[in-house]
């Protein structure tokens, strides 16, 4: 019996961090439909800079990111995948149309329900550094 829980772990867990790749590669393509998706209806996105807010109010300000034609890059990604949770540190990498590359290093804790839906996520980042990326 302990060696089918661990299968059923190992599943769970490549699972989380395929669900978690799939978050991640819908905000670069700025498919913000399928990112959206991802997440339950009552999902917070919480940061050490601003606070928490549902992912509804989110989702009217992460897309501002790119509408000037910048391209979002998630790179150097470091992940721990837990039972219910994928902890990632990684590189935003924005890049403006002028070709102006701004980078912020960023952990990120998403926790997901039974159903594989986002139903927290926590970013921790220097505020400094996310200011210039928007300048």
């Amino acid at each position: 019996m302990g060696r089918r829980w661990l299968v059923w772990v190992i599943i769970t867990r490549m699972d989380l961090s395929q669900r978690a790749d799939q978050l991640f590669a819908a905000a670069e393509a700025q498919d913000w439909a399928t990112f959206r998706a991802g997440f339950a209806d009552d999902a917070v996105i919480a940061r050490n800079v601003g606070g928490a807010e549902s992912i509804d109010d989110a989702m009217k300000t992460i897309p501002l990111l790119t509408r000037d034609g910048s391209t979002l890059r998630y790179e150097n990604a470091r992940r721990l995948v837990g039972e219910r949770s994928v902890t990632e540190m990684h590189d935003v990498v924005l890049t403006k149309p002028d070709g102006d590359r701004r980078c912020l290093d960023v952990c990120v804790v998403v926790e997901f329900n039974d159903d594989g839906q986002v139903v927290r996520i926590d970013e921790y980042f220097d505020a400094a550094q996310a200011r210039a990326m928007t300048r």
